[in-house]
């Protein structure tokens, strides 16, 4: 549970938390801007960007989101889903509008669990169609990993998007870097055992292929830590932020 604030004045919590740092991410069924069911399931293999926001009404988050089109363009590997509680319909004309085709919309307008799901809904507040959420990012690896998380706990702010795809170049980084470094210390452990006894390599790289793994999950892990906890840059006040609190 998250405290969020308007202007700086708390002013309501979330439900829950964001998925945390090295778990699983959560799976969901959402509907794409094309009024078909999408699962998390469907990008496996992939590099997943969450983009958590309130409304495509806000002009704040269209914003973000044409940010992020763009810099999805340079990532082959990486797929950006752009979730909120907005009808499939207004997801395809705000797509068609700008032509943000390296992005993904998800409407869970009929799936509202999800925000709980995710940590995002916020408590006593809403919008005349349904719960309101606090803006968020949240970033898996290839394996479904959470690699790097973000809640925005002031509604008038946008989260730092650049920050989710310098994660998961770091994370790449770090999974081949560090699977080579150990590959060549275990050749360097088989070649140290005088090569007298070939039944050695086996075992020596099959400990390798498993700490590489682990590795990789704690060098990112590490790293993420580190972006997470550098300043996000300063965005400005948006004027159509209108919510309703009860």
């Amino acid at each position: 549970m998250a405290v969020i604030t308007l202007d700086g004045t708390p002013k309501t919590h979330t439900i829950g938390e964001l998925p945390e740092l090295g778990k699983a991410v959560p799976d969901f069924l959402l509907e794409s801007s094309d009024m078909e069911p999408v699962s998390l399931e469907d990008f496996t293999g992939k590099n997943v960007i969450l983009y958590f926001f309130s409304s495509i009404e806000k002009s704040m988050f269209r914003d973000n989101i044409i940010i992020l089109n763009r810099m999805a363009a340079e990532m082959s590997d990486t797929v950006v889903l752009c979730i909120s509680m907005d009808p499939a319909s207004a997801h395809e004309e705000f797509c068609a509008a700008n032509k943000t085709v390296n992005v993904t919309f998800l409407s869970a307008k009929d799936q509202p669990d999800v925000g709980i799901k995710y940590g995002v809904q916020m408590e006593d507040v809403e919008l005349l169609r349904g719960p309101l959420w606090a803006s968020a990012v949240i970033v898996a690896n290839k394996k479904g990993i959470v690699i790097h998380n973000e809640l925005v706990r002031e509604l008038r702010d946008n989260p730092d998007v650049e920050a989710c795809f310098k994660s998961v170049r770091e994370s790449s980084l770090g999974s081949r870097f560090g699977s080579a470094a150990l590959a060549a210390s275990a050749a360097s452990a088989v070649s140290g055992c005088g090569g007298t006894d070939s039944r050695a390599a086996p075992v020596v790289l099959s400990s390798v292929a498993a700490a590489a793994s682990t590795g990789a999950a704690v060098t990112a892990s590490r790293l993420t830590a580190q972006a997470a906890s550098a300043s996000p840059p300063i965005e400005p006040p948006c004027s159509h932020c209108e919510f309703s609190f009860r």
